[in-house]
């Protein structure tokens, strides 16, 4: 297809002329300062989506994950996404494709669905150059992270953590819809600072979880 005839140029033209500026509606209490919400980009750019016909679709081409400490000494799981979004036009098929990257903590099972919402998010403000008022657009949801203290000295190996520590890693790890036969290479591959004793006191909690989920998932069967 030409360039000249790629009618998804003249559809992201024509809805940046229209969409104009989004404004930070939304509030972070705890750090103090104001935003826009994924909603509210929706809501400014859905209809001229609609109107002009562009759609778009995600694809993850890389993920990483780990789990941190918030300052509550809770577990949390911190996910970062990069993922490309196809801007099609719907007349046409041509493309523009935007290579993000989102970044979403929760103590749950929603920090993918957080960092994929701000990837779209950010790729729709990029695409079509909505104003802001500063270049940060932090979210909503902000948890405070212990941050290790770097010493001079070359750090000793087999650092220990206590039983409630791995107990809450398992925990933390209950709530991820992770495939059984997987759930213990998932588990080690994000405790990569941890010594091999501490794998060795995981394993027992982590075979006590996979039974846990095997049964539930033969009771979900009945």
């Amino acid at each position: 297809m030409k360039m000249e005839q790629m009618k998804i140029y003249s559809a992201i033209n024509n809805i940046m002329g229209e969409i104009g500026g989004i404004a930070k509606n939304k509030r972070n209490q705890a750090q103090g300062y104001s935003f826009r919400g994924i909603d509210d980009v929706y809501l400014a750019v859905q209809p001229l989506l609609a109107k002009y016909k562009v759609f778009t679709v995600p694809r993850v081409v890389d993920s990483k994950m780990e789990l941190k400490e918030t300052n509550q000494g809770k577990a949390i799981i911190y996910r970062i996404l990069v993922i490309e979004y196809d801007f099609i036009s719907a007349e046409d098929g041509s493309r523009i494709t935007a290579t993000v990257i989102g970044e979403g903590m929760d103590s749950g099972d929603k920090a993918s669905n957080k960092a994929m919402s701000v990837a779209h998010k950010y790729a729709i403000l990029q695409v079509f150059a909505v104003p802001t008022e500063e270049p940060k657009d932090p979210e909503n949801d902000s948890h405070e992270i212990v941050v290790k203290k770097k010493t001079a000295e070359k750090e000793l190996p087999n650092k220990k953590v206590t039983k409630e520590k791995l107990q809450q890693v398992v925990a933390a790890f209950d709530l991820v819809n992770v495939p059984v036969p997987d759930l213990e290479s998932y588990v080690e591959k994000s405790l990569g600072d941890f010594d091999t004793d501490d794998l060795e006191k995981l394993r027992p909690m982590l075979a006590e979880l996979k039974t846990k989920k095997q049964k539930q998932k033969i009771e979900a069967a009945v």
